[in-house]
């Protein structure tokens, strides 16, 4: 049985005040001012120690607080304590996991952020190993241009060497060669003349 709301002629009324005598001892007694002004000495004795909500101004906006907040109060005063446990047991495992999601959101974002930071670090590496295979592939090309250099210079000289090589050989022939006479004889030999004749 609840007592939620009495404008000032219920007040006096004896069925209120049996309702009100009721609900208070119950925890169920809500009361609420209609009208305005009140005169809060004509309440039940024992009724005026609590705070009495008024909703004479209020116009039907279902977002004002002070209506959601006697609406919240009233679902409380109406439901049974065992539901109430249940509610609140069910909030905790809420609070719990909801913690629980907010420390695995965390985890991933560190987890993103670090993945992030390694993709990062693997595409500097990349493009410092692409930098690098290009230092390599022009540092080889150098080194190819100037190794076909010396071959070209190794093969002149060998060219050298071996036209060197021929030119000694023949000096070596011509002085193994008997020396040639260096004077010819004024008179012929004998041996020619008489075969001549």
């Amino acid at each position: 049985m609840f007592h939620v709301a009495e404008a000032t002629y219920a007040v006096v009324s004896d069925p209120v005040r049996s309702e009100a005598d009721r609900a208070k001892p119950a925890g169920k007694l809500r009361p609420v001012r209609l009208d305005d002004p009140f005169d809060e000495g004509r309440l039940p004795l024992g009724h005026d120690r609590r705070q009495i909500a008024y909703v004479g101004q209020w116009r039907g906006d279902r977002t004002d607080p002070m209506w959601t907040a006697l609406l919240t109060e009233i679902e409380t005063l109406a439901t049974p304590p065992w539901v109430l446990h249940r509610i609140e047991a069910k909030e905790a495992e809420l609070r719990t996991e909801r913690m629980r999601r907010q420390q695995a959101e965390a985890r991933s974002n560190a987890n993103e952020t670090e993945i992030s930071s390694l993709l990062a670090k693997l595409q500097s590496t990349e493009q410092h190993c692409g930098n690098a295979e290009a230092n390599i592939l022009s540092l080889q090309w150098d080194l190819e241009t100037k190794l076909a250099g010396k071959v070209a210079k190794i093969n002149e000289l060998i060219a050298v060497v071996e036209l060197t090589t021929t030119e000694l050989e023949w000096i070596k022939i011509v002085h193994a060669l008997p020396p040639a006479p260096t004077e010819m004889p004024a008179s012929r030999p004998t041996q020619f003349v008489e075969e001549a004749e």
